[in-house]
């Protein structure tokens, strides 16, 4: 069973270990990835693929039969902290932009006890951010020490022909045409975050699909073109 927080937000399906780019990260993958370490925290700046980890350890377990729970505190705004309880009764919890919900009183009180019946329970926990728990701004020392209770990684950025392979990888997902000329290309014109291209590589293939062609160095100009302010030599 996964249970995915805030109702209405699906995990991704395409999204799973098998199609993550290790880059210089495979001492954190294999931390991360390993059920056995109760709880893991990694951070890093947006696009790295903290998110795509939490997706791809719910697939993983869910698949077992566990019963597992995402969820994105990027959404804390419009969640409140009592959404937390229950979660004690899953197999796995993976909390992600664990940081927005520092510094908020009820929020921090809600995840310590949550926390204290986590681990009770014997429940796998695993916090991304975008920073390490010693920068979070945590007001209650109790949650600061349970946080720095297990392993931290930073998370860190893919080479640009890790870059490649990522973005190849998810255009074979998608059934896309995608050659090495047009990856480059994105790389040299667009945004480097690997979030930022994953949501251009969507957009250029429902751009293809309605200009009835393939995702090549001109059509990616034309839909360039197509935006207001934006153009591409």
């Amino acid at each position: 069973m996964v249970l995915q927080l805030p109702l209405g937000l699906a995990l991704q399906p395409l999204v799973n270990y098998e199609n993550f780019v290790v880059g210089d990260n495979a001492a954190t993958l294999s931390v991360w990835s390993d059920m056995s370490e109760p709880q893991v925290w990694v951070w890093g700046r947006r696009g790295v693929g903290k998110t795509h980890l939490l997706h791809a350890a719910c697939h993983a377990l869910a698949a077992q039969g566990e019963p597992v729970a995402y969820l994105p505190l990027a959404e804390a705004d419009e969640l409140s902290p009592v959404v937390l309880d229950g979660l004690e009764q899953m197999a796995l919890v993976c909390i992600d932009d664990v940081e927005i919900a520092c510094g908020r009183e009820a929020w921090e009180r809600a995840l310590f006890n949550f926390y204290n019946l986590a681990r009770a329970n014997n429940v796998v926990l695993r916090f991304t951010s975008s920073c390490p728990p010693t920068a979070a701004q945590i007001v209650l020392p109790d949650l600061r020490s349970r946080f720095l209770a297990g392993p931290v990684f930073q998370l860190r950025p893919l080479s640009d022909d890790d870059k490649l392979k990522a973005l190849t990888k998810r255009a074979k997902l998608r059934g896309l045409e995608f050659s090495e000329e047009v990856g480059r290309y994105l790389l040299q014109h667009y945004q480097r975050d690997m979030g930022a291209l994953f949501e251009l590589l969507d957009r250029l293939d429902q751009f293809s699909l309605a200009a009835q062609r393939r995702i090549t160095v001109p059509l990616v100009r034309q839909y360039f073109r197509s935006l207001p302010g934006a153009a591409a030599d």
